[in-house]
């Protein structure tokens, strides 16, 4: 990896945890819903869990962050990789408004720099995916 690519990597934890300190909308899809109708269950998991949540998110991105100028990283340090790159993507996916079952020309993700940028990191999460599994 590059160090053009390990500073994006750090810019955009960055990024994310000031998302995530600030409740930020853009966050949603971190902390999904534990109860379909909402309400008292709802807030009571909210409140046994939706911290334990957050500070486990942030301290993903944090090990990104202090591991990112590593030329190489141990097994236990790329599966974390692996969650904060997620959490990078969820995020991204979030403000793109990118569905499972989005249909578009992946030929005009070059036209678009958050689009370019949301595929590398699903490029970078499949190759991390694959060097666990090898």
């Amino acid at each position: 990896m590059g160090a053009d690519e390990k500073d994006l990597l750090t810019t955009l934890t960055s990024q994310a945890r000031h998302l995530i300190l600030k409740d930020d909308p853009a966050t949603r899809r971190l902390f999904p819903p534990a109860h379909m109708e909402g309400g008292k269950y709802e807030d009571e998991y909210r409140e046994m869990a939706g911290n334990e949540l957050k500070i486990s998110h942030l301290d993903e991105l944090e090990l990104l962050e202090s591991t990112a100028t590593k030329d190489c990283i141990s097994r236990e340090e790329l599966e974390r990789w692996l969650g904060a790159v997620e959490i990078l993507r969820l995020l991204l996916g979030t403000k793109l408004a990118i569905t499972e079952d989005m249909d578009y020309d992946s030929s005009n993700v070059m036209d678009d720099p958050q689009m370019a940028l949301y595929h590398y990191l699903t490029w970078l999460q499949d190759k991390m995916v694959t060097a666990l599994i090898d």
